[in-house]
């Protein structure tokens, strides 16, 4: 999945601000009208104005957070798998120990 540029950005909003319809927007700029769709619906401000550079920031911003925080981070887990997979065990057998017996089960 590519990221829209900033360039694409600023492309989306003088052409919706010109009454070009999404799927017009989208050729232009070779992506799929979904996803002019979906940053349209993600980034307008009030008033369903788009602002390309509010669209950037938020962008960057969301790249930059973790999208996942590693479970292992947690000593207790981490005890618990590194006992685990020291006796050999498979992922699915760790998960459902967690699950049994642990006070915070382990999910994916």
């Amino acid at each position: 999945m590519a990221h829209l540029t900033f360039h694409q950005r600023v492309v989306i909003s003088v052409m919706q601000r010109d009454g070009k319809k999404q799927k017009e927007i989208a050729e232009a700029i070779e992506v799929s009208p979904s996803t002019v769709s979906r940053e349209l619906a993600r980034n307008h401000t009030t008033g369903k104005r788009y602002h390309p550079l509010h669209a950037e920031r938020r962008a960057n911003f969301l790249k930059k957070r973790p999208s996942v925080i590693s479970k292992l981070e947690d000593p207790e887990h981490f005890e618990v798998v590194s006992e685990k997979l020291a006796l050999n065990w498979s992922p699915e057998q760790i998960s459902g120990y967690q699950s049994r017996y642990a006070a915070k089960p382990m999910t994916s």
